[in-house]
């Protein structure tokens, strides 16, 4: 460093020197301050080639389980806390203090077992990867009180009905259906797969019946508008080989038929119920005589019960040819009886809002299931303990015959189911939509 000498002998920097260090220290510090910019903008960009996945959490929920989905991530730990307490909302680190519970190290599906029926749980999904331990999703639900069978319960799905399946009846291996599209079929019950077609009624079959190896089928004359007339008739079909044995012309219309000891039964839309001898197909007697239209028929032990829109159920004892006692429902409108079953124990009647067990000796009401959201339980079959109802909000619902508790339900009709029919080994429904599937009970 050089240095002028001034009188006072003091040594003295030259200007120049000092603005050049003074500007090579200010550049110093600048590229400082670029070189951490430029540092923490590589971060930036390096976190952002990574985003954070958005997790949704679904349950659904079932008697005493929950199955919990989420979108999966490679390189990252899932597990799944829950508990009654609602606090592991808002502190799910703390689940054991809220007396919670934690599955590890799962997967999307994963099923919570081992839950207490008809309770509430709230679930958390909880995410460990290499940003930390993070609570992205957590949602609440109710177990439900019965068993909901889903899709993957359906055996066999079958869809050759034109239009609304009306009725469905069952024999040995066979199933058989009819409905809007004027025609009876017979259906493998194993595979669903078709075996004839039956066309020579031209109307709406609003009932079919299998007995003793010959199916009846009931068309509901003047619902449908055809060019040949009302077909208002009866016909014996043979099971094995779709061929008609015999028809009988009621004049008026028919909802249902019943089959049993030789005759069938048939409810009509004049309120009375028909009498037919099931080998020749002529007319017997009249049974009964509701105050509008029959809708439902079945016997059993003897005694005719039908269903009818003047919200009654009646029974009629065929040996000694006279009533025995009637049942009223409650007086209105929106109660009629639309369907009926029995066995020699009880009746089950279905209604616009119910199922109800009757006394098949007394028809004194034994029990009620009732649910106004159903939209009328069009169909009522009985098998063993359980009583099987159709309804129109698209449900297939099991009830305990003994004490009316629903058993479970199945949902997976997309149409107002109008058909049902169970055997040992699978119920058969049928919706408005022409589809009938073959379920698997539990």
């Amino acid at each position: 460093m050089r240095f002028t000498m001034v009188d006072n002998k003091t040594p003295q920097i030259s200007v120049q020197k000092i603005t050049l260090r003074i500007f090579m220290g200010a550049c110093f510090i600048l590229m400082c301050i670029a070189c951490n910019s430029s540092s923490d903008n590589d971060e930036t960009e390096h976190e952002s080639d990574t985003p954070e996945v958005t997790h949704e959490l679904t349950l659904e929920p079932s008697e005493s389980s929950l199955k919990a989905e989420w979108l999966d991530s490679e390189d990252v730990t899932y597990n799944l806390i829950y508990g009654q307490d609602e606090d592991i909302l808002t502190d799910p680190a703390n689940y054991a203090t809220y007396d919670g519970s934690m599955d590890q190290d799962v997967s999307s599906p994963h099923e919570i077992k081992g839950l207490e029926k008809e309770s509430t749980y709230h679930v958390v999904l909880e995410v460990d990867d290499e940003r930390g331990t993070r609570y992205p999703a957590k949602e609440s639900t109710t177990l439900n009180s019965e068993k909901i069978l889903s899709s993957s319960d359906v055996l066999w799905i079958f869809e050759k009905h034109d239009g609304v399946v009306r009725s469905l009846a069952a024999y040995d291996s066979t199933v058989y259906s009819s409905g809007n599209d004027e025609t009876v079929r017979a259906i493998d019950a194993k595979s669903g797969d078709e075996i004839w077609v039956f066309e020579e009624h031209f109307d709406f079959i609003y009932s079919v019946e299998n007995y003793e190896g010959t199916v009846y089928s009931a068309a509901r004359g003047g619902a449908s508008s055809i060019k040949d007339g009302y077909d208002s008739t009866v016909r014996a079909i043979d099971s094995g080989t779709g061929e008609e044995k015999w028809v009988f012309d009621g004049n008026r219309s028919f909802y249902d038929v019943a089959a049993a000891d030789n005759s069938v039964y048939a409810a009509k839309s004049s309120g009375s119920v028909l009498q037919i001898d099931a080998e020749k197909g002529s007319r017997k007697q009249v049974i009964g005589q509701h105050d509008r239209q029959a809708r439902g028929v079945a016997v059993a032990g003897g005694t005719v019960f039908s269903a009818g829109h003047d919200t009654t159920i009646r029974a009629f004892d065929v040996e000694q040819e006279e009533e025995k006692w009637v049942y009223e429902g409650p007086e209105s409108p929106h109660k009629n009886f639309l369907s009926v079953a029995a066995t020699k124990e009880a009746v089950y009647a279905g209604s616009d809002t119910s199922i109800r067990a009757l006394d098949a000796d007394t028809g004194e009401k034994q029990w009620a299931y009732e649910d106004i959201q159903s939209g009328g339980f069009y169909t009522v079959k009985e098998l063993g303990d359980v009583v099987y109802g159709g309804s129109l909000d698209g449900k297939v619902r099991a009830i305990d015959s003994k004490t009316g508790e629903k058993k479970w339900v199945f949902a997976e009709h997309e149409d107002h189911v109008r058909a049902v029919v169970p055997t040992e080994h699978a119920i058969y429904s049928g919706d408005s939509g022409g589809t009938i599937l073959a379920i698997d009970p539990p």
